[in-house]
């Protein structure tokens, strides 16, 4: 994820550093359970909660993936000591930490995140770019052309192109 920017014949890519903030705002409320419950939701309001995958991180001891319940609409999980809700599968893909403390007066968070569409693409389109950080490509009426050379499967120095389709 990240910003392009075409200059003639190349495209130019440049990964999103880590100042992008993944998370617009954090509502919380206090029900008196014990459980820890998280939901997600897009700008619009569109509960998203199925299509990430979160956990309650512990220092010293590790993630625990919450639970998606029935309804695809939350995620659980017990409270634990000291614990943080990380959004994982996100972080995952983007690189980008996203701590939220679990706090003693909130057992429910409902968390707004920024537009990450381009994750819908990556996860769904089942696309694979070998590049990480800043890379470029070349505009062929093919499609485009890696500027980097990556083994092949004799190891020897080859191009990529994607095709169009």
């Amino acid at each position: 994820m990240g910003y392009w920017k075409r200059n003639k014949d190349s495209i130019h890519f440049r990964q999103l550093d880590s100042s992008f903030k993944i998370i617009n705002k954090i509502v919380t409320a206090n029900t008196g359970k014990k459980m820890i419950t998280v939901r997600l939701f897009d700008l619009g309001g569109n509960n998203i909660t199925a299509k990430y995958r979160a956990a309650q991180w512990v220092r010293g001891k590790g993630s625990y993936t919450m639970d998606l319940d029935s309804s695809r609409t939350f995620r659980t999980d017990i409270r634990r000591d000291s614990g943080f809700i990380i959004l994982a599968s996100i972080e995952n893909k983007l690189g980008i930490k996203n701590n939220i403390p679990v706090v003693p007066d909130a057992d429910t968070y409902d968390i707004y995140l920024n537009d990450l569409s381009i994750l819908d693409w990556v996860y769904f389109k089942n696309s694979y770019w070998l590049a990480r950080g800043d890379f470029s490509m070349l505009i062929d009426n093919d499609g485009l052309i890696t500027t980097t050379d990556y083994p092949d499967e004799y190891y020897f120095p080859a191009k990529l192109v994607y095709c169009k389709e």
